[in-house]
């Protein structure tokens, strides 16, 4: 067996201590050298950390409603999405345009699911009593 200069190498504090504990096994110090390894090591077992269980997050809901009146030449499109954000919250994302042009859209943060609801199911009827309904799927354009 060939002795390498790694092998000869002190081990460090913490290489100590791990070696010390009854389920551990050292990693060899392998291509470790004084100059270049400092004392704060890689190689420590990680730590386990007690996370608290994550809330469910409501559902994400989409609603699409279209206005075609071909006679004005009106083919327009309206979107309303809720969906849960980064920070705990829902955002109501709204789009519209015209149907296969890019449109523009909106977002609306709240704190609770049932005030995003509420807003959407406004919108919605607000849209409705200006002509907008869902689309059936048996309409082809």
């Amino acid at each position: 067996m060939v002795n390498s200069m790694s092998d000869n190498l002190p081990l460090s504090d913490i290489d100590q201590r791990q070696a010390s504990s009854s389920d551990f096994r050292p990693i060899k110090p392998m291509n470790r050298s004084p100059a270049f390894d400092s004392n704060l090591s890689l190689d420590l077992r990680p730590v386990i950390l007690e996370i608290a269980p994550m809330r469910k997050p409501p559902p994400n809901v989409c609603l699409t409603l279209y206005r075609i009146a071909p006679e004005q030449n009106m083919h327009r499109y309206y979107q309303l999405a809720l969906q849960p954000n980064l920070f705990g919250g829902i955002s109501l994302l709204r789009y519209w345009g015209r149907i296969g042009r890019n449109g523009s859209g909106r977002a609306e943060l709240f704190d609770h699911f049932s005030e995003a609801e509420t807003r959407m199911q406004a919108l919605a009827r607000q849209k409705t009593r200006r002509g907008y309904t869902p689309l059936p799927f048996s309409v082809d354009f």
